[in-house]
């Protein structure tokens, strides 16, 4: 899969856009739709977008045709102007053969999504269109008693500010909170400890360039599946 020579960049988006809230893998807004509709709150109270859902957003089990259908509609509505992965999963990886490359080169849009998502990232990235690995809605807004800063931070540079963003250390960090079905999911956190220093491994010196990645066991799946790009690559950093 070849790096496409386009820079489809995407604009940024401002109050009042609609987004689309997809579930290209586990249909998390399904299992537990109390999370998630408080995620849509508060996604619209931190960003002023509107979040608009498709007709696998809570459908368990769904088809993977079904959710390419509701990407490739994502991408084929000009009215919508991101798009957001509800969670991630395990089986994406049968959705990307269904997806419509003549749809998302025709309106390029803001993708956020990340562990299994990590396959639409390497579709899009093979078209040049620029998208984030990042959190999901119902992990990281619709869980606990409020959205944390860092990731309220990290998402309006995504979708509307744009520039660049200090990435800080936390100091603290959740594995694991409330099962989302016990009403304690809403209103509070999981355990949370201290971060560990951070340890940086390679040379110290600054490097710039394309990006490419994601979760490493989904990059397995497509090296079998013959989805990686070539391993070598002028410009390119992974």
């Amino acid at each position: 899969m070849e790096l496409s020579q386009r820079n489809l960049s995407a604009r940024k988006l401002r109050a009042g856009d609609r987004v689309a809230v997809l579930s290209p893998s586990f249909a998390a807004p399904g299992l537990a739709p109390a999370v998630h509709e408080q995620a849509m709150r508060r996604l619209t109270a931190a960003t002023g977008l509107i979040p608009v859902e498709f007709p696998t957003t809570r459908k368990l089990g769904s088809s993977p045709e079904e959710r390419a259908a509701d990407i490739n509609a994502a991408f084929a509505d000009p009215g919508i102007r991101a798009i957001l992965a509800t969670i991630g999963g395990d089986d994406q990886i049968t959705v990307v053969p269904h997806l419509d490359e003549s749809a998302a080169v025709a309106n390029p849009k803001i993708f956020i999504g990340y562990s299994d998502n990590t396959n639409v990232l390497n579709w899009l990235w093979s078209l040049g269109i620029p998208a984030y690995y990042g959190g999901s809605t119902q992990v990281h807004l619709g869980a606990g008693p409020g959205a944390d800063d860092v990731h309220l931070a990290s998402l309006r540079a995504a979708l509307l500010t744009g520039g660049q963003l200090q990435i800080t250390d936390p100091g603290e960090s959740e594995d694991f909170g409330p099962d989302w079905l016990d009403p304690r999911a809403l209103v509070e956190y999981g355990d949370r400890g201290p971060t560990e220093p951070w340890a940086w491994t390679g040379p110290e010196r600054a490097v710039s360039g394309h990006t490419w990645g994601g979760c490493v066991e989904v990059i397995d799946q497509l090296a079998l599946a013959d989805r990686l790009p070539p391993p070598t690559r002028s410009g390119a950093q992974s």
